[in-house]
C-alpha cells in the first residue's frame, strides 16, 4: 500500500514485482539478540521441530544471506554423511565375514 501511495496509484496499478513485496516489521519492544536467541532455544526445547525451520534461524538473529549459507553448508554435510554411510555399507557387504 505504501508503494501505491508513493506512486499515486491504486494497488491494481502496481507492477507484479511490487505486489510481491512483503513488509517485515521489527518487534517494537526491541528485544536484544541474546534474549531473542534465548527465547528461540526455549521454544525449540519444547517443540524440537522448530529448530529445523528458517524461522528458528531468523529468531537466532541470522539474516537471509547467512541462513542461505548455513542451509547450503548443512545440505553439503548431509550429502557427505549419506555418501559415507553408503560407502561403509558397501564396504561391509564386500568384506567376507569370519565364521
Amino acid at each position: 500500500m505504501a508503494m501505491a501511495v508513493e506512486g499515486d496509484c491504486s494497488i491494481d496499478g502496481l507492477t507484479d514485482v511490487q505486489k510481491t513485496v512483503v513488509a517485515k516489521f521489527a518487534d517494537p519492544s526491541m528485544p536484544s539478540v541474546v534474549s531473542q536467541a534465548d527465547a528461540a532455544v526455549k521454544i525449540a526445547s519444547v517443540a524440537p521441530w522448530v529448530a529445523e525451520s528458517d524461522v528458528f534461524l531468523e529468531m537466532l538473529g541470522f539474516d537471509e544471506g547467512q541462513r542461505r549459507r548455513l542451509q547450503s553448508t548443512r545440505a553439503k554435510a548431509d550429502t557427505n554423511n549419506l555418501l559415507a554411510a553408503i560407502t561403509q555399507t558397501q564396504t561391509q557387504a564386500q568384506t567376507p565375514t569370519e565364521a
